[in-house]
């Protein structure tokens, strides 16, 4: 448990425990004085402890500045952050507990895209907003009280369909993980690349925990395809990629944004050099042009983490810092009600974040229909801009 005493920011980290998911017939309940209240679930712990750790930090970061300029309207802000350990049996438990008992006025998690979906249907339930972190468009597809903040897996597979088809690569071959993430993949690849005749020749996936990838990459090799895509989060694909190297696979490499983090690179080292992927502004905003609208936010944001942590933050960061931000602007314009709230997010229009600027509806509640993210190479074990397809 990380909690100080006497301050406005409450956080803390729960192990494993059971709560029951009852029935709220009076709606959350979440008080209009007081303290304005996030429940925050991350994957701290397990499979994705790399992402999970960032975005912890920097939901601390998001609701120190707030209560700093005067918290929601006067009223100061509290982030409950529970630990749900990489497992979506526990998103939902932990889900259910700041609804029900905690009576948070925002939900904001989980990390990853199966988590979130454990979490999803209990948001929904009590009428409560839910801000998610994951990629997966399943996670709001016809929702109406989750949205999310990090592109949809949608958009960001027609940006590389689009990088593939003006390499003039049809035949692609595809290694995934079998998580939420990656389930839905290849029908959006399938989609993205079918007017473009672009074909998938090969797929083959791997649990995200995996260390070991010789089977499925020899029967990617033989496939022969003039290009593969190894897609997922955390370390498991920077493992797959140094696999790649050691096969001596030579068709050209594509990964996910899912990898798209200083991590991935320390694991993945040298394998990586080569590499074409499609990440977040924050990892290259210092070569971003001078007239660029994110790279004032987005420098603002990677000076105050670092000054705090350290170290420069993650996108994955990025997402937990537009999703405080978004929440808190939604409630200072229209109110700490969870209807209320979740009017405003719907309403958004052009919220200049780390991410991109948001634009939401009742139609599109991941906020960015078109992908923000920009196309990086890997040089030298760095993610520089790509000025060009």
């Amino acid at each position: 448990m990380r909690q100080r005493i006497g301050g406005a920011l409450v956080l803390t980290t729960v192990a494993a425990m059971t709560f029951g998911c009852s029935n709220n017939v009076d709606g959350p309940g979440a008080s209009d004085s007081g303290p304005f209240k996030l429940g925050v679930v991350l994957e701290v712990t397990g499979a994705a402890a790399s992402i999970g750790v960032g975005e912890r930090n920097a939901v601390e970061l998001a609701v120190d500045r707030v209560n700093a300029e005067g918290g929601v309207n006067g009223r100061q802000v509290k982030a409950i952050i529970l630990d749900a350990q990489s497992r979506e049996d526990q998103a939902a438990k932990y889900a259910s507990q700041l609804v029900d008992q905690d009576r948070v006025h925002v939900l904001i998690g989980s990390t990853r895209s199966g988590p979130s979906l454990a979490m999803r249907p209990i948001a929904e339930r009590a009428g409560v907003p839910m801000i998610s972190l994951a990629a997966a468009e399943r996670v709001i597809k016809d929702s109406r009280w989750v949205f999310k903040t990090p592109p949809s897996d949608r958009v960001v597979v027609a940006q590389l369909a689009d990088f593939l088809a003006a390499q003039g690569y049809r035949r692609v071959g595809l290694l995934r993980d079998s998580s939420a993430f990656g389930e839905g993949v290849r029908e959006e690849l399938d989609s993205a690349g079918k007017a473009k005749g672009i074909t998938v020749v090969a797929e083959e996936k791997f649990d995200p925990t995996a260390t070991q990838f010789s089977g499925e990459l020899v029967r990617l090799r033989a496939a022969d395809a003039q290009a593969n895509i190894i897609w997922g989060s955390a370390a498991a694909p920077a493992l797959a990629t140094k696999a790649y190297r050691e096969l001596g696979i030579t068709a050209p490499l594509l990964s996910s944004y899912g990898v798209a983090s200083a991590s991935f690179l320390s694991t993945a080292g040298a394998a990586a050099d080569g590499m074409v992927l499609n990440g977040n502004k924050v990892l290259v905003y210092d070569q971003l042009a001078a007239d660029d609208p994110q790279r004032a936010p987005i420098a603002a944001f990677v000076e105050a983490y670092r000054a705090k942590f350290g170290a420069p933050p993650s996108p994955f960061a990025g997402y937990a810092w537009d999703a405080v931000l978004l929440a808190v602007d939604a409630a200072k314009r229209g109110g700490t009600q969870p209807e209320q709230i979740r009017q405003q997010l719907e309403t958004s229009t052009d919220y200049v974040g780390v991410t991109g600027a948001f634009t939401f509806s009742a139609a599109e509640h991941s906020g960015l229909p078109v992908s923000p993210l920009v196309l990086l190479d890997v040089r030298a074990g760095a993610f520089v801009l790509r000025r060009s397809s």
